[in-house]
């Protein structure tokens, strides 16, 4: 009896085995049915993940993991375990950070409510359940509280421990006016002797990445895969992603291969289980001069100055992935080289495949600003007397100022393809009548194409923002011209041209409330494109260079408000914008002929000569015998 006494008292004393946090996923994680393979997790599945995991744990002396990742990666499996592991084994304070306070209710159903329900060791800690209900749930120890970036009062109450911050690249620039909610995030851990900040991102904007600037200071880990043939590492690079062409003479992503940038041997889909089972995470500060420039190119920093001026900070260990290595059954090469032959002549689409596949940071619009003299150097020539013949249809957008009135009139083709054809400049203050007989001049042009046709001014969109009064004045008469007042919208969900007219109380006139934001996107995404056709813009020669300098001078931002991530425009105190308003207001009217009716398309067709048709007598139709008239004479 003593002994077994004893026994028991030596088990209660006793510390807890000395395990890995992915020991401990392995041991205790169950997955939903919910989740990619339903039963128990393994970390052989996505063996890269093990070593940022780990890092995790308490027993590494670093403070800070930053995993910088592409799609389907496996990056919220890491923090998943980590909190799974640091609730069982060490407990303590736990705030799981999400964009908005929407996504962190979403999470705490799908993730990790699962995760709770199907580990008995955690239900018992939570005791019993876990209640979704409540932003902050206690266990044995500790608690884990939900918290969205954008709400300060979360952010900065009370001191915590552990912190788990995901998507930290989606996150508000300014949280309610005190500062990146990140760092305020980081004063909370205070002087914690265990303290772990654990960042998981995938990247955006190369000038506003988080997740990019903090995985430059850390050591920059990247993951070797070795090659069957020769057994020489490589690390897995999108240049080496090699897609055929096919019998037509096109790329054929079904045939998409990866090959060994040493020795040049195939690797196929099936190769990637031996390839990740084997691999291995090295430092940049460990690799030679070929390997370490490899690595920055895989990363999306090899012309980034900031990868040779910002030295790592201890403490802080930093690790990249791109989708290349995906495990089987999750995203394959092929399907990779399809988005890549998806997204060409789509700035949106290369934008979203540089960011979610390859885990790097967009750098083509800098800052999500585009570059006023690029825009002036691709200036064209043409006659303005007779016109491409691309031009289907002209619409025109007027902004009013306080003492002049702008406004540019474009010619419209296939897909949104633009001409600007002029850029007009009246002065005078829209109080008076003689700026607005100037402007009725302008809208009264007519322009010739090369084929022969005669095409005026379809549309026009009059900015009521300024002196609205006068602006509907002169609208309100003009209704069968349609030109019409517009005004933009005050959120960035509004669509460009919508169904219903509003109202204006002051003179009791229509007007539209243009979903400006949106419109900006359109227009800046295809400012962006470089190769003549769809979507892309032309300008003449003879335009000045300060047409484009407010043609490019707002950025593009995006927020958090109310819980839903919304696009923003900014432009800089004093700066002109009137050349992107006026656009803005052309393609909105052009987007109203199209909802009436006129869409480019139909007017391509239209404009195309009709084939003669031989002509042929029509049949004479059989009157049916019963409806024949009577003939009453012939009774």
């Amino acid at each position: 009896m003593p002994e077994s006494l004893t026994q028991v008292a030596l088990d209660a004393i006793r510390p807890p085995p000395q395990l890995t946090i992915s020991e401990i996923a392995d041991k205790y994680r169950v997955l939903s049915a919910a989740e990619s393979r339903k039963g128990k997790f393994s970390t052989d599945r996505t063996p890269y993940v093990r070593a940022i995991a780990d890092a995790c744990g308490i027993e590494d002396p670093c403070t800070q993991v930053i995993f910088m990742k592409g799609s389907q990666i496996g990056g919220t499996c890491v923090q998943l375990n980590a909190m799974l592991a640091w609730i069982i084994y060490s407990a303590c304070r736990i705030i799981y950070a999400r964009p908005s306070k929407d996504e962190c209710r979403n999470f705490m159903t799908e993730r990790i409510k699962p995760v709770v329900d199907l580990c008995p060791e955690l239900r018992e800690r939570f005791g019993g359940k876990l209640r979704l209900t409540k932003q902050v749930n206690s266990f044995r120890g500790g608690s884990l509280k939900m918290v969205g970036a954008e709400v300060e009062a979360d952010l900065s109450s009370t001191p915590v421990e552990r912190i788990l911050a995901d998507e930290i690249d989606t996150w508000n620039d300014d949280c309610e006016g005190l500062g990146d909610p990140l760092y305020l995030l980081e004063k909370r851990q205070g002087t914690y002797p265990q303290k772990k900040l654990v960042c998981v991102s995938t990247p955006r904007q190369h000038e506003r990445s988080r997740i990019e600037l903090r995985y430059l200071q850390g050591d920059r880990q990247t993951y070797w895969v070795p090659c069957g043939d020769c057994g020489e590492h490589n690390i897995l690079e999108f240049k080496n992603l090699t897609i055929p062409e096919g019998e037509d003479g096109l790329k054929d992503a079904e045939s998409a291969y990866m090959h060994c940038a040493i020795c040049g041997c195939v690797w196929h889909e099936y190769d990637k289980r031996r390839m990740l089972a084997d691999g291995e995470w090295r430092k940049e500060a460990d690799l030679d001069p070929g390997q370490r420039k490899a690595a920055r190119r895989a990363v999306g920093i090899d012309k980034d100055p900031r990868a040779d001026t910002i030295k790592p900070i201890p403490g802080v260990k930093s690790f990249h992935l791109s989708s290349l290595y995906s495990p089987v059954g999750w995203l394959s090469w092929v399907e990779i080289a399809r988005e890549w032959l998806a997204a060409q002549r789509d700035n949106v689409k290369l934008k979203t495949f540089i960011n979610t596949t390859l885990g790097q940071s967009w750098k083509g619009d800098a800052g999500e600003r585009i570059s006023d003299h690029a825009l002036y150097q691709r200036r064209e020539e043409w006659d303005a007397r007779a016109l491409p013949a691309g031009i289907l249809q002209i619409t025109c957008g007027v902004d009013v100022q306080k003492r002049r009135i702008e406004g540019e009139i474009i010619g419209w083709g296939l897909g949104y393809e633009s001409w600007s054809l002029d850029y007009f400049v009246l002065p005078g203050s829209p109080t008076g009548s003689r700026v607005w007989r100037d402007l009725d001049q302008q809208l009264r042009r007519k322009f010739t194409t090369e084929d022969g046709r005669t095409l005026p001014i379809e549309a026009c969109g009059v900015d009521s923002g300024h002196e609205a009064d006068h602006v509907h004045e002169y609208t309100r008469k003009r209704w069968d011209r349609r030109i019409y007042s517009v005004k933009g919208a005050s959120t960035s969900a509004a669509p460009i041209w919508p169904l219903k007219w509003s109202r204006s109380k002051a003179k009791n006139a229509n007007l539209k409330i243009v979903g400006v934001n949106r419109a900006k996107d359109h227009i800046y995404d295809r400012l962006m494109l470089q190769d003549p056709g769809p979507g892309y813009a032309h300008f003449p020669i003879d335009r000045e260079h300060w047409f484009f300098e407010g043609l490019t001078v707002e950025r593009r931002f995006y927020k958090w408000i109310k819980g839903f991530r919304q696009t923003v425009w900014e432009k800089p105190p004093n700066a002109a914008n009137e050349p992107l308003d006026t656009r803005v207001y052309a393609y909105a009217v052009l987007l109203g002929l199209e909802k009436a009716g006129r869409r480019l398309p139909s007017l391509a067709i239209a404009k195309e000569p009709a084939k003669a048709q031989p002509k042929t007598q029509p049949k004479r139709r059989r009157i049916p015998r019963k409806f024949k008239k009577r003939n009453w004479f012939r009774r």
